[in-house]
């Protein structure tokens, strides 16, 4: 290889490292925005554990699971059980090498947290889905007098039926807190919860719609300078 060749190649090389160092650097920065988020903090706690969060904070590029233990901090079983659950869900990626000697093979594991908000989408979907199932096969009676019996209990369309008052005494009848209601108010909850995931913006996302913005109001800028040297061009041309 010519000296000029040789000269060029390093250059390549060398920009090529610098670049990969970069993604790599820029990567590391937005995990740790979208880790520091409570949000997502309390959908990791809740699905997979406290230390899924100190595990996912350690985790710098391509890892093995020896590596991620000894940083965490957190048993090496534990580490491969919530880093396979992390991974049904995509939220990390791996991958293999095999060692020609022992056949046996080593997983390095690396962070992909700009999928957290569709993972946080499927699991609520699947929980409403199993609830609303749930409640399909649950019957509903949900409203007593407490005067007379907690025994006798009536449906929704009953009680409705006598405007919430009971038959016999014409007391108000009261809700009891039955399994249905438990259900309901549980879909409730995960309902409100979809649509706050559903309006739920990454970093990078935010930080897009921040240069957009950035961009229309220069434009609007640029087009009031534009519109006032032409008013004052139109006042030269009337005066002359």
């Amino acid at each position: 290889m010519k000296y000029r060749e040789r000269f060029l190649y390093k250059i390549i090389f060398n920009e090529s490292i610098k670049n990969t160092f970069s993604r790599i650097k820029t990567s590391e920065a937005m995990n740790g925005k979208i880790l520091s988020d409570k949000f997502v903090q309390n959908f990791l706690i809740e699905n997979f554990g406290e230390n899924s969060i100190k595990i996912l904070k350690v985790m710098n590029g391509e890892m093995s699971d020896e590596e991620i233990a000894a940083k965490s901090k957190v048993k090496i079983t534990e580490v491969r059980a919530i880093l396979n659950k992390l991974s049904f869900l995509r939220l990390v990626e791996y991958s293999k090498t095999r060692d020609d000697n022992t056949g046996w093979y080593s997983y390095y594991w690396k962070p992909t947290l700009n999928k957290i908000k569709e993972a946080m989408e499927k699991v609520t979907e699947e929980k409403i889905r199993k609830l609303e199932e749930q409640l399909e096969r649950t019957e509903v009676y949900s409203f007593y007098c407490p005067k007379c019996s907690s025994e006798n209990k009536l449906d929704f369309d009953l009680a409705s039926a006598t405007n919430f008052r009971c038959p016999n005494c014409s007391g108000n009848l009261k809700p009891e807190k039955n399994n249905a209601i438990t259900i309901i108010e549980t879909l409730e909850e995960l309902k409100k919860k979809y649509n706050e995931i559903k309006n739920f913006k990454l970093p990078e996302e935010v930080g897009k719609e921040e240069i957009e913005k950035q961009k229309e109001i220069k434009s609007e800028n640029k087009a009031k300078t534009k519109g006032g040297k032409r008013k004052r061009e139109d006042k030269k041309t009337k005066s002359k």
